[in-house]
């Protein structure tokens, strides 16, 4: 795919990414919508970056958990940079699965990992070849302009946000607050409404989809703290039976000086 063609996929997985996080995900569970994004656009910048990535690189790749275990493994590292990077620069956390076995600071999971190589997996298979397509008919000069927009937005609201986040500048520190304010009321229209969506086909798939995914997580968050109490508890022993034979070692050598 040429820059233009692989800007608006890359527009086009932040703007999914950003409707599921906000929407399907957080209804299911939080109970309500929620923006899930920093920005002011709807659009998430990691899913954005990971998909194009991801399928670009696996596309070819024909064994199914090649390309889940590969994604999975490359959407990790992207997760561990970006929350590190953006705690530093927004003094907070946007995510955190410390809730998930086998996290790394809650930074990044194993469980997550695998939810977004499955997702991969599917885009490679299914979506990305479409997405492909589609864009290809769109003539070169309308798909670079609109490349060159969706550039510029990205980088006047990255430009805002850390205008906001910097304070440097009060006219643009209120529209900004203004613009976020609507977008709150956005939310709070759509979970005064929020039943009839919960009766769509998609959210009640959603549903039971996290509540089986909950209770495995549930599960392993179990075995995982059993295993710690086994090792923690085995690791005591061995160093009582290690201390006890130091002890013994230390008599016999004493006990065999004193006979010399």
């Amino acid at each position: 795919m040429d820059w233009a063609s692989l800007t608006l996929a890359m527009a086009f997985y932040g703007v999914i990414g950003w409707l599921f996080e906000s929407t399907i995900f957080s209804l299911c569970e939080q109970g309500k919508f929620m923006d899930r994004g920093m920005f002011i656009s709807p659009w998430c910048p990691i899913y954005s970056v990971v998909m194009v990535v991801c399928t670009e690189l696996f596309m070819g790749i024909e064994r199914w958990w090649v390309v889940i275990l590969l994604a999975g493994t490359v959407t990790s590292l992207f997760e561990l940079i970006a929350s590190i990077l953006m705690e530093l620069v927004f003094g907070k956390r946007f995510w955190d699965y410390s809730y998930y076995p086998l996290n790394l600071d809650g930074r990044i999971s194993v469980v997550a990992g695998c939810f977004f190589g499955i997702a991969i997996w599917a885009a490679t298979r299914f979506l990305q070849p479409l997405l492909a397509s589609l864009l290809f008919k769109i003539p070169d000069h309308p798909r670079v302009i609109a490349a060159i927009v969706a550039w510029a937005i990205f980088w006047l609201d990255i430009g805002w946000v850390a205008v906001y986040r910097f304070k440097l500048s009060k006219p643009l520190c209120k529209a900004y607050e203004e613009i976020i304010a609507f977008k709150m009321s956005i939310f709070d229209w759509a979970n005064v409404k929020k039943d009839i969506f919960a009766d769509l086909m998609v959210v009640k798939a959603a549903k039971k989809t996290l509540a089986a995914g909950s209770k495995i997580n549930h599960g392993l968050v179990s075995a995982q703290e059993y295993t710690n109490e086994f090792v923690k508890d085995r690791a005591e022993h061995v160093k009582e039976r290690t201390e006890q034979v130091k002890e013994q070692t230390t008599e016999f050598v004493k006990d065999h000086m004193r006979r010399k």
